[in-house]
Parts: C-alpha cells; structure tokens; sequence
C-alpha cells in the first residue's frame, strides 16, 4: 500500500479562491480489497472537500481521489502546512471485524497570499453602511414627522 504525494504539489491561493486537488492510493502489492478514508489535520481555517468519503480500492490496482481546497476571505495569508490522512483497511472481514488497518500522513501544504477581500476591510465597509442607512433613516422619520406636524397643526391640548 501507497500514497502518492498530492496533485497539484504547490498550491498558491487568495482569500475567496478554490482549487481541485487529487492524490492517488495505491494497493498494487496488496493481496485484498482496501477501503480506504481520508481527513485533513493542521489546515484551519481552510476548507478541505473531499469528493466522496472513502473510496474502494481492489486489489492490485490504484484509486485517484479527488478534492478541492477552499480558502475563507478571514483567513491570514500564510503558508499552512498540514497532512491528508488516509487510513485503508482490508475489506475482507472476518467475524465481521476488519483484520488490517493501515494509516499514511501525506504532507499537504497551501500558500494563502494576499489579495482577495481582506474580512476588516468587509467589517468596516458594513459598519459604514449601517450607519448611513441609520442617518437617512433618522433624517426620513424627522421630515415626515414634521411635515404631518406642519398639516395637521399639532398642538398642546388644554384639558
């Protein structure tokens, strides 16, 4: 059993962008079936899919499972060094308990570089236009406030 390192090897994002990503399982020498997971470890806050949960592979041959890297607009441009984890065990089962379970850590790394939309920049952007919007807000209820003051004549009432 094998794991080949992921495709592709340098991946160089910006906050907001997604890039697909594959890696190869490989059960040539292996005499049974393998039913193999994966999990990420060491990459928040970046999003990790993978194209299905585990995935069958027979004997003698080789699976490709697939990804996609997604990068959040909050997170810091750094590089985030992290592992795939792939865990196969046989899928031949005896007494209903899986015999072999072998487990790889694959290096996985992403550079986040600046650019895309800074999360500050969108905080402060909202901020200022709730503000705005409370303003004009405030000006529209004075204006109608007086102009129904000014046609219906408001007054004090003398009990």
């Amino acid at each position: 059993m094998a794991v080949v390192q992921p495709l592709p090897a340098n991946i160089t994002l910006k906050r907001g962008e997604s890039i697909p990503f594959s890696f190869e399982i490989q059960a040539i020498t292996s005499k049974e079936d393998q039913l193999c997971s994966y999990t990420t470890e060491g990459l928040k806050p970046l999003h990790v899919i993978f194209e299905q949960p585990e995935i069958k592979v027979e004997a003698g041959r080789t699976a490709r499972v697939f990804g996609l890297v997604e990068v959040p607009f909050y997170a810091t441009a750094k590089e985030y060094n992290g592992w795939i984890i792939v865990t196969c065990r046989s899928s031949v089962k005896e007494r209903g308990i899986s015999m072999v379970s072998l487990s790889f850590k694959i290096p996985f790394s992403i550079t986040v570089v600046g650019g895309g939309i800074d999360y500050k920049f969108l905080i402060l952007i909202s901020i200022s236009l709730l503000f705005a919007v409370l303003i004009l807000r405030k000006k529209s209820i004075f204006s109608i406030r007086k102009k129904l003051n000014k046609k219906f004549k408001v007054g004090k009432q003398i009990l």
